[in-house]
């Protein structure tokens, strides 16, 4: 069918009639199988498979339009393309000049541009050239030409290449659509229209889940040097189409440092799960893995209190993997494996991880719970011969569990709800897994002492492995009085050793007794209403609390290993806590949206102990103690006054502190206090002081995140230590607004670790979480 403003002549063609059609002209043709084809152009010349009029006229063609073989098209034209069923996403091309031929679907395009779109998620795929030819459906050559996936004119990003072929695949699946595909000659990567890489060859795929560029950024720092850092989609570089999972995701990274090397990386996650139809289980896994190479002929920089290490290896990296599963009868399993080249990779290249994470160990685990019980199976070790997270470092050795059995029953009722009882039961085979590497190989030197004091090992080791049972049963029997809640409580624990620094095996009985005795009153003040301080009613509730708990042993900690702090390092101890908690509560949202906020919370506890152990644990005997109400004989034994608060001034804005005064020592432990606020989506920001007494540090520090304009974000971060009077940090982070990238730039500066430098990123929007940068401490690669 087709449309115009005039027909200006019908003159033939090699013995075939054509029509010449002038003034907005609409060809529209459906196809059988739904397919649907538009084009629009000023002016057009279809040709026909007829000789003359009359074969339309007697009936040989049952309309004139199914006459029409190919048309050419001039003057603005566009063509547009939806497959059948819609699966593929639509398919867009405009042009100065066209050709197209409808019974081989062969076309050829002057000054074009091809606009396809994924069905999915709308990710664009947009290729301009001089001149395209269409080969079939969704099959395309051209030279000179740029890909991009952005419809700005000057793209942010773009691949220019002499030679390009293109083609749509169709997977299989209409809910899954198409994906498109291109292999490439002499390419250039282009931001802006100015070329920063070059490759003789180049294959991908632009798919509605990702693209074959995920990050990229070059950065300059006194640990790494000059850095150059990017993060690929393997499959789309392969060309291949993207994993069916939505979830699922592989990506590699090509990277250089100028003060270390070439270092290659891969990173793959993936998940899926589905529930039985029968049963109504579930089955659900979800996995990680993560590989690195370092071609590394520098030295680690660990600190400005660290000697510089250099590498035993030039080769170095890690590997990690993990996964985990539910399984029917509400099993779940989990395994972990991770292996390091030398003792300071992790270190110097993670340092976030390397500081906050618990040892990277190879580990399997498994667990099944159903309702109050649980029955578990951990099996550790660690295949490096040294440590592998800074908790580690002042003992340097780790803790292999080969394995360990649990088994435990929390909550169970028993006399007729009387009486609540909790088991807790586990079997180990221990090993203290000693690092080979010297404190001198982790950079610390001995002139100037170590990592600090070691809180587990203080007894000694032994290269044997030590067999430990461990049981503790606890009766609990809860009393209501009146407005008050008492729950006396006994329990009993035995820990058996087959070895120990001194004479052999140990066996250990433990017994403590204790009651908890809390209650809950309140009043309500209705005459409060303030439209400053968003108050509207107040009620006050306050909950006090009282734990009293006294303990006798067999034998004293110190003279068996310590492999644990909540079995080995447990205290026979006399204890006192007295509590207060409090909150203040009121309505805001205003009418037909009221809501109960606590705008005021503070909680206050003294801890009081007798018999309180003297050994290196206690060291430094200044700091705070803690009472655990679940485990009391954990508790740390010294005596303190703890509080917290929290004031909620709007729903932007709050206040929070907290304060720990060691009282045996008369010093304040610890105290913070700082105000964080946020106005609507464009600012928020974060002031705060914290104190630590042992280490004379008072820090404060300032961060922001303000959204200058629609299209800029800038991100300040800035710490500084009144108490020794030198700068800690500072960071400042600006983000510009792309078409469908974001380019960020940052400077940062680390006394701590006496780093400090700068960065330029470019990232795709969806793929902006996985960046890579060295400008957050120190954390080169993040898996």
């Amino acid at each position: 069918h087709y449309n115009m403003d005039r027909i200006a002549d019908t003159p033939k063609s090699a013995g075939m009639i054509s029509v010449v059609l002038v003034g907005h002209v609409t060809l529209l043709q459906n196809r059988a199988d739904g397919e649907f084809f538009q084009m629009r152009a000023d002016r057009a010349v279809l040709f026909t498979s007829l000789h003359s009029l009359r074969e339309g006229e007697q009936g040989v063609f049952s309309r004139f339009d199914d006459a029409i073989i190919a048309a050419y098209l001039e003057g603005d034209v566009r063509i547009a393309h939806m497959p059948p069923g819609k699966s593929g996403g639509e398919e867009r091309l405009q042009a100065q000049q066209v050709y197209y031929d409808f019974q081989t679907d062969r076309a050829i395009l002057t000054q074009a541009v091809l606009h396809s779109v994924d069905a999915l998620e709308q990710q664009p795929f947009i290729m301009r050239a001089n001149v395209i030819r269409q080969l079939s459906l969704g099959e395309y050559t051209a030279q000179q030409a740029q890909i991009t996936s952005s419809s700005f004119h000057t793209p942010s990003m773009s691949l220019n290449v002499d030679k390009v072929y293109v083609r749509q695949i169709d997977t299989g699946d209409p809910s899954y659509g198409k994906y498109t595909a291109y292999t490439a000659q002499n390419v250039t990567f282009d931001a802006y229209d100015v070329p920063f890489f070059y490759t003789p060859y180049a294959a991908g795929t632009y798919t509605e889940r990702g693209q074959l560029l995920r990050s990229i950024s070059l950065e300059s720092s006194s640990y790494f040097g000059e850095s150059f850092l990017s993060e690929w989609g393997l499959l789309e570089t392969l060309g291949q189409a993207p994993l069916r999972n939505r979830q699922d995701d592989i990506t590699y990274g090509i990277n250089y440092f100028s003060y270390r090397g070439p270092a290659f990386d891969i990173n793959a996650k993936y998940a899926d799960g589905f529930v039985t139809p029968v049963t109504k289980e579930p089955w659900s896994f979800e996995g990680n893995l993560h590989g690195i190479y370092v071609n590394d002929h520098g030295v680690d920089i660990l600190g400005n209190d660290r000697l510089n290490v250099t590498p035993p290896t030039q080769d170095r990296g890690r590997f990690e993997y993990s996964h985990q599963q539910f399984l029917p009868d509400n099993w779940q399993v989990q395994i972990a494996f991770s292996w390091f080249s030398d003792p300071t990779f992790n270190e110097e290249y993670y340092q976030n991880e390397f500081d906050a994470d618990a040892p990277r160990q190879t580990s399997f685990y498994a667990k099944q719970q159903v309702d109050t019980q649980a029955i578990t199976f951990l099996a550790s070790l660690q295949p490096n011969r040294f440590v592998t997270n800074a908790d580690s470092l002042q003992e340097n050795f780790e803790v292999e569990e080969m394995p360990e059995i649990g088994f435990r029953r929390i909550g169970d009722t028993l006399a007729g709800d009387r009486v609540v009882f909790f088991s807790q039961n586990t079997l180990a085979a221990l090993n203290f897994h000693r690092s080979n590497a010297t404190l001198t190989d982790l950079g610390f030197d001995p002139a100037f002492g170590g990592p600090g004091l070691p809180a587990l090992g203080t007894t000694g080791t032994t290269g044997q492995s030590v067999y430990r049972g461990d049981m503790r049963e606890e009766f609990d029997v809860p009393v209501t009085l009146d407005r008050f809640r008492l729950v006396p409580y006994v329990f009993g624990r035995y820990t058996g050793y087959s070895a120990s620094p001194v004479d052999g095996g140990q066996n250990r009985f433990f017994a403590g007794t204790g009651a908890r005795l809390t209650t809950e009153f309140w009043r309500v003040d209705d005459t409060v209403e303030s439209d400053l301080w968003d108050l509207h009613r107040l009620r006050h509730v306050i909950e006090p609390q009282l734990n009293v708990f006294t303990s006798a042993e067999s034998v004293d900690r110190q003279h068996l290993y310590q492999f644990d702090q909540d079995v080995d390092q447990i205290n026979a101890v006399s204890a006192v806590q007295l509590a207060l908690n409090q909150r203040w509560q009121t309505k805001r949202g205003g009418p037909d949206r009221w809501r109960s906020v606590d705008v005021f919370t503070w909680n206050i506890e003294a801890n009081f102990y007798a018999n309180k152990p003297r050994d290196p644990l206690m060291t430094p005997t200044n700091f705070r103690g803690l009472f655990f109400n679940s485990e009391p004989e954990a508790s740390i034994p010294r005596n303190s006054v703890n509080s917290d608060f929290t004031w909620r001034i709007s729903d932007t804005t709050a206040v929070l502190g907290d304060a720990e005064y060691n009282t045996d020592a008369r010093d304040l432990a610890t105290g913070s206090i700082g105000v964080a606020v946020r106005r609507d989506t464009r600012i928020a920001y974060f002031l705060g002081q914290r104190y630590i007494h042992d280490l004379d540090s008072n820090i404060t520090t300032f961060a922001t995140n303000y959204e200058l304009t629609p299209k800029y974000t800038l991100s300040y971060r800035q710490s500084f230590d009144f108490g020794v009077r030198h700068n800690v940090g500072s960071n400042l982070a600006i983000l510009r607004q792309l078409d469908r990238f974001i380019l960020e730039f940052d400077l940062h500066y680390d006394v701590v670790r006496g780093d400090s430098g700068f960065g330029v990123g470019f990232y795709p929007q969806d793929f902006m979480a996985g960046g890579l940068s060295t400008s957050s401490a120190k954390s080169v690669f993040t898996p």
